[in-house]
């Protein structure tokens, strides 16, 4: 049972990251539809359908169903570090989609959504495997322990003086030295902190270059200064490139 929950969640975390790292909006060739359905429930009454309301609902759902997933294929794992590792995962995945991919909007407000849906998956999960794991439970630990004595009936007659004396443990000593805990920390130092320091020279040359692309007309690539029109993230030096942009993006 355990491989078939790992093979669905190998599967289903394969194309977890196909939808967030994809280089545009996976719901962009559905994008009129979808408006019209929004359209069409707040016409029937149903006012609390928005799009922003829908796309934090498909954050928590996805990343549910990754936590449960993850909690059922690994059941060795412990309970807390699933949601810890989805709350950083969707940071991480934001940060990703915020420096590299201009077409993706990084949001805080995923990260949350993400981390709630974490957080539930995981406690589903955890209810789930008790209830289908509990009854078992007993019946196996009551055969082991039936089964037990008759193992360790033969131990029990076994002389007590079959231990050799030459296996008593030697005198203490430095049998196992540590050098790298008698050295100055210098070095270790060194090689912790010389990979972050590249790594943050790394991100703030990547932030920069993409902040100083947000300062630029997304259609013409001009310098706008003050924006005439915005559209989420993007920037135009006019109306008309606004709208050019916009029904491009949603062709």
């Amino acid at each position: 049972m355990v491989h078939a929950f790992r093979a669905v969640f190998g599967a289903y975390a394969l194309a977890c990251l196909l939808v967030v790292l994809w280089p545009t909006p996976v719901d962009r060739p559905a994008a009129r539809q979808l408006d019209a359905v929004i359209a069409l429930a707040q016409r029937v009454g149903f006012e609390v359908v928005t799009y922003a309301r829908i796309e934090v609902a498909a954050n928590v759902v996805m990343f549910a169903l990754l936590a449960a997933f993850a909690v059922l294929a690994l059941p060795r794992l412990r309970w807390w570090i699933v949601p810890v590792l989805c709350a950083g995962l969707s940071g991480s995945i934001e940060l990703v989609q915020f420096l590299f991919i201009e077409a993706r909007f990084a949001s805080v407000m995923d990260v949350a959504a993400n981390g709630i849906g974490g957080a539930l998956g995981t406690a589903v999960a955890i209810v789930g495997r008790r209830g289908i794991g509990g009854p078992g439970a007993p019946a196996a630990a009551s055969i082991d322990t039936a089964a037990r004595p008759a193992d360790t009936a033969p131990a029990d007659t076994a002389p007590a003086d079959t231990r050799p004396a030459e296996t008593a443990p030697a005198a203490p000593g430095p049998i196992h030295p540590r050098p790298a805990e008698t050295e100055s920390g210098r070095p270790v130092t060194t090689q912790i902190c010389a990979p972050v320091l590249a790594f943050g020279a790394l991100l703030a040359a990547v932030t920069r270059r993409r902040l100083d692309r947000a300062r630029r007309c997304a259609l013409c690539g001009r310098q706008t200064g003050t924006p005439v029109a915005t559209y989420g993230s993007y920037r135009f030096c006019s109306t008309s490139h606004a709208g050019e942009w916009h029904q491009y993006s949603v062709m």
